[in-house]
């Protein structure tokens, strides 16, 4: 069966109504782990839209975890994708979920309570930065703003993959990092 989305029911752009298919069809298991994606042409031909507009969908897919592209292969439903295709909808984090999310991703690495371990101290110094023995942390140290620490986390997380947390995982730890209340 070659897989051909229906956007028709959907609004918003295009290219994102084809990721917000793919996922969902994943989500249902209409489409499985592994499975071989058509080619771009095929969407395109079959919805009457522009190459280039299933190029930006697939992009966006492969940008989000959802698939995968091999040199010489073609485009697969990532292996990892039955677990992202059924994460909180973006935006939809709290605190708590942020919490567990660094508690499987982050806690080995800056610790339990993100005092520092082999990665950075995540908290406390406060009023460290104008002294010699400054301490650099989230929060109100050295990266007061939750877009800063989401733009490091973004880009720099986790260490032995960066890049690996997706969009939507980015915000939570952020959120609970940020948070005091949500420090143990």
């Amino acid at each position: 069966m070659e897989w051909i989305p229906t956007i028709t029911e959907r609004s918003g752009p295009v290219y994102i109504r084809i990721v917000d298919v793919l996922s969902a069809d994943i989500a249902s298991g209409r489409l499985t782990r592994g499975q071989q994606l058509p080619t771009h042409r095929a969407p395109a031909r079959a919805l009457d839209i522009d190459l280039t507009t299933v190029t930006r969908a697939y992009s966006e897919a492969r940008r989000r975890g959802l698939i995968d592209a091999r040199v010489g292969r073609g485009t697969f439903v990532s292996e990892t994708t039955a677990r992202v295709a059924t994460d909180p909808p973006l935006g939809s984090g709290t605190v708590n979920h942020g919490r567990e999310i660094f508690d499987q991703q982050c806690a080995a690495c800056h610790g339990a309570r993100g005092e520092g371990s082999v990665g950075g101290r995540l908290v406390g110094g406060q009023g460290t930065l104008a002294t010699p023995n400054r301490v650099r942390t989230v929060g109100s140290s050295y990266w007061p703003y939750a877009t800063t620490s989401f733009d490091y986390i973004r880009r720099a997380m986790s260490q032995n993959a960066p890049h690996g947390l997706l969009r939507k995982k980015q915000k939570t730890p952020t959120g609970s990092v940020s948070n005091p209340a949500s420090q143990r």
